[in-house]
Formats: C-alpha cells, structure tokens, sequence
C-alpha cells in the first residue's frame, strides 16, 4: 500500500489484491481456503498478511469450495474459497454447483493469465498456458460470474459480488482476477462503487391475516422446514411460533437440523428416504405451512404429486421463480422465512388445539420407527448423536450414508447438520467438516462418510490433525456403494459391477495412522457405547463402523406411499386413514 498526496489531501493507493482482502475482512470473513499457484500468489499474499484473516491451505480446490460453504452454513457469513488459472479454477467448479443448488453465500477468486496474454476470439481453445474461460463455466451455477479485466471495475464487481452473495436467495458468486489486474495499484476509493436497487420483501398484511385464517381452520395443520429457514435467528423464531402453534413439524434434508429433535412437535425426516411417520403426515396433512423449502422431487416423490394438490399448502420463500413451480397454490408468499415470522409475531395468534393428531403422529412414531434393534447405519447414527455434545455439527455425505444418518440422526437444540442436498456430491462431508471447524474451533463435529465418499477427498484428512481440528471422521463401511448396489440388485438380477469390489480389503488402520488419527474399529453395538465418550473430546480421531455389504436402507418409497418399503397390508392402511382422517377411534 502507498500513500500519496492529492490537492493536498492524502490519497491511498493500494494493490488490488489488497483491497479485495480488505473488503472480505470489512464484510466479516476471517477465514479463506485455496490451494496455492502462480496466477493466485498474489491473493493468497494479501490475504496471509493481514493479521484478521487466515488463508487455509487444502490439499485439492475442491476441498477448498466445499469448505468455503461449510465455513459460510456454520459462520452464517461469507464463504471464500481462491484458486489458480487453468485446472485449479475448474476444480472449484463441484464446490461452486453445491453452493448454488443450496442457496450458500460464497465468494469463488480464481487468478487467470495477463490480459495481454489472453486470446482475443474463441477460434483457438487458448493463447497463454492454463488459460480457459471459468465465467462462461460457471455461469449456470452462480448468481453473477464476471471477468475482471481493468483495475478500474474492480471495486464495482467485488462489491456487487458481496452484494448478491447474501441477499436474496444466497449462493455463489465468482470473480476471475487475470495476473496482471491483481497486480495494479489504484486509488479504489475513487473508483465507480455498486449501488443495490431496493427490493420490498416484506409481506403483505392481507396475506398474513390468510395465514392465520388458514392455520386456525386446520384439523391436521403440519409445517415443514427446509433450508432457508436454518439461520439462528429463523431457528429461534419458528421456536416462539411452536410455542404458540402447537403444531407437527417435518423437515426436508437441508432443514434436518432447524427443530429440535427432542421436541414434541418434530415428527421426522420427510421425502423418498425419510421416515414413516413424516411421510404420514404429509399425506393426511390438510394444511401445509412451507417454511423456505422449494418442494423438490425427492421430498415431494413426485409421483405421489397429486395427493398434495388436494391440500391447502402455505408457501413462503424467497425465490420467486420457486414459488409454483411444483405444486399449484394459493398461498405463494415471496419473502424470506425471517421477514415473514416477524410480521407473524406482530399479529396476536390463535391457539391451536393439535393434541389428537400429534398423538396420531406419534403413535406412528412408535409404530414405524425409522431406528429398529438391528445394527444398521441409522442406529449408529442415533447412538453417536444422542450422547454427543450440544453444540456438535453434524456432516453427512451423500449416497446410502446420507438417507441412514438422516433417519436416524438425533440432533438437539444447537446441533447443526450439513450435506450436499440439491448438488448431492460425494465426498462433501469431509471439506464441510474442516469448513465448519474453522468457523468454530470450541464445537466438536462429527463427520458422517461413507467409504465410496472417503475416497473423493481423502487427501483432506491431512487437515485434522495438521490444524488439530475437532473433527471426528465416523466411516460407514460397508464396503461397498450401497445406493448402487441396491439400484442394480433390482435392475440387473443382483449383478454388481465397479460396486463391491472395488471396496473391499481396504485397511482404514493404516490410513488413519497415515494421517496422524487416533483409530477405533466398531462392529456391534457393545463397541459403540465404548468410543462414544471420543465424541466428547476436543481432537481428532477415525472411527469405522463396519457393517455388511447387504444392508439397504429403509424405509424408502416407491412409486407412491403406498410402496413405501418394507410394504404394509391393505387393512394396515385402512386402519392408519381412519386414525389419520378422524373416521373411528381404532
């Protein structure tokens, strides 16, 4: 940085990589990932020098932009992830779509080659060495993806940038920062800025009188609770409103945390792997109060779809272009999920009398649980969970691994839980787990992975010991992608081909004392309870879980509820609709 004298008064100038690590700082980022190369140097400089900030390096760009969204779901602030020009731009690419199908603020700086090195038309595939065009990569799964080219526009599209990260429907942005711009010198301040056009969220008091209309006309009223509703703020705000409206809840995958599991009122995981009794209540629902979810194809098993248009469903987010878009309704409230409790709890609520339909919930509950005595991956996840500390974050990667932690994880008032919901990306959990770490050193977290998913990103379990994180990798080994194995079992007559193998033999001792880890091997219950007292503990350390090569995961839908698997006889559901429906007393 150089001062200078301008008319008498003093004008800074400042290299443009210092002034973007200026500006994360200004807008509360503490931490940033990345892996280090040529066309990056001097971003990663900037940000290691500043004494507020730290530059954490992974050991893959894709470990680093799924570590900018566990950073940003934990911090509830900006995540940021840096990487070169070339094949460290492109491997940024997974981290970006995962942030953009779950609606995370992040910020994506990749470095490019000189201007004056880059081809000037798209007749040549490139000009300079690892030159390529990530704008035009990542425009489909960014909400703003630019090219900076002159110093001058930089505090315009880094303020933009900052901007459209977090508001709205949050998700990624990328700027491309070319060698030679991260070099210049210029007074920012000078400098044309971003100005934000305002937009009026707020909810109309019409449609807020609806609401309650609605809600107190309901005779089996049920609420669902998806992503956009999983900042502490809205978590604290759908509390106060359950204390008045004593009504069901069912969450989505991404909103499997914002309910205390221990509360009366949470009934389960909703949607094609979810537990019995959530996908009960959906179906006998006759009022649906949506809470920043978008309704997808998994949680709504779309085939199914027309039972829920019969339904008066309630509709709040903050993605217009959502609203509608699945199911037809009503009531379409395009508003944040915070902004619309607010003006909730500015009305004086009806109470709600539910006491007879959640005793119908949780006598399906009881009925159908999703947790059974059998040693599967959902027990585990229940026992690991439920004698973990308060505040632990929970990371689940995705495939057979994902829906068992879902149905049998058992979160409490300040457990957290990430994954890869809409971009379903394997070998996520691992870099969200460091992501989130770094966010909150004091909470411990407790890593869900399976042992196909391990492998995506193996190389990051250097990162636990190296920075003593208190990260707890818990392997789901059951040697085998079981997702797929499942799949091909019914599709080609159980012939299994890159999904058993493949898995098999693998020693997880050895690569756990590769990595500097304490490791514990647990096969039934009673070695369980043994290590359950390391999840206490602020360190790090490998637990595998070993479990047969057979094990399916339920239950699990069909093509409608009724298929819900394992199945049920016909006067099984008889007598559930009669209950569900008020139609006898048995």
């Amino acid at each position: 940085m150089a001062a200078v004298r301008s008319h008498g008064r003093k004008v800074l100038r400042m290299k443009a990589t210092d002034y973007i690590a200026e500006r994360l700082s200004e807008s509360g980022v503490r931490c940033v990932f990345g892996y280090q190369g040529g066309n990056i140097a001097h971003m990663i400089d900037s940000i290691s020098r500043r004494k507020d900030m730290v530059f954490v390096s992974t050991y893959n760009e894709q470990g680093a932009s799924f570590a900018a969204c566990g950073y940003a779901l934990e911090a509830e602030s900006i995540g940021v992830a840096v990487a070169s020009s070339g094949p460290g731009a492109i491997n940024l690419i997974s981290g970006i779509a995962n942030a953009y199908y779950d609606s995370i603020p992040c910020i994506f700086i990749t470095g490019n080659v000189s201007t004056p090195s880059m081809k000037e038309n798209d007749t040549i595939r490139q000009k300079a060495f690892q030159e390529n065009d990530i704008v035009s990569m990542v425009s489909k799964v960014t909400k703003y993806a630019h090219l900076v080219k002159d110093a001058d526009e930089l505090r315009y599209c880094l303020e933009k940038a900052l901007y459209l990260a977090s508001k709205g429907r949050p998700g990624p942005v990328l700027l491309d920062v070319p060698y030679d711009v991260q070099k210049a010198e210029r007074n920012f301040h000078e400098v044309p800025g971003f100005q934000a056009e305002f937009v009026d969220m707020s909810v109309s008091d019409k449609d807020i009188i609806k609401v309650i209309s609605a809600m107190t006309q309901a005779k089996r009223p049920l609420m669902v609770v998806g992503g956009g509703a999983q900042k502490e703020r809205t978590r604290k705000q759908i509390k106060t409103l359950l204390g008045k409206w004593n009504i069901p809840v069912v969450s989505t995958l991404r909103g499997l945390d914002v309910v205390d599991h221990e509360e009366r009122s949470f009934i389960g995981f909703g949607g094609a792997y979810g537990n019995r009794a959530a996908n009960f209540a959906l179906r006998y629902a006759d009022v649906i109060l949506v809470l920043g979810s978008r309704l997808d194809e998994r949680f709504l098993y779309t085939r199914d779809k027309a039972n829920f248009e019969q339904k008066t469903v309630i509709h709040v987010d903050v993605d217009v272009y959502e609203l509608k878009h699945i199911l037809p309704h009503e009531y379409a409230i395009n508003a944040s999920v915070d902004a619309f409790l607010s003006q909730l709890h500015d009305r004086r609520l009806p109470e709600l009398d539910c006491d007879e339909w959640h005793g119908t919930l949780h006598n399906w509950k009881q009925e159908y649980p999703a947790v059974t005595e059998e040693w599967s991956f959902a027990r585990a996840a229940r026992a690991l969970t439920q004698d973990a500390a308060p505040d632990t974050v929970v990371t689940m990667d995705i495939g057979l691994n994902q829906m068992s932690i879902a149905q049998g994880v058992a979160l409490k008032k300040n457990m957290h839980c990430y994954t890869s919901a809409g971009h379903g990306a394997m070998g996520c959990s691992l870099p969200l787990a460091i992501g989130a770490a770094f966010a909150n050193r004091e909470k411990p977290v407790s890593c869900f992975v399976g042992d196909g998913a391990l492998h995506m990103n193996i190389q990051e379990l250097l990162m636990l010991a190296k920075n003593n994180l208190p990260v707890h990798v818990i392997l789901n080994n059951n040697q085998c992608l079981g997702m797929i194995r499942d799949f091909q079992a019914k599709t080609f007559h159980s012939y299994f081909s890159a999904t058993v193998e493949e898995w098999e033999g693998i020693d997880y001792k050895q690569i756990a004392r590769a990595y500097h880890l304490r490791y514990y091997k647990v096969s039934n219950d009673e070695e369980l309870e043994i290590v359950k007292q390391l999840l206490q503990k602020q360190e790090p350390c490998f637990i595998e879980l070993v479990f047969p090569n057979t094990a399916d995961t339920y239950p699990r839908l069909g093509a409608d509820m009724f298929q819900q698997l394992p199945l049920l006889s016909d006067s099984e559901w008889k007598q559930l609709e009669r209950k569900a429906l008020g139609l006898a007393n048995t």
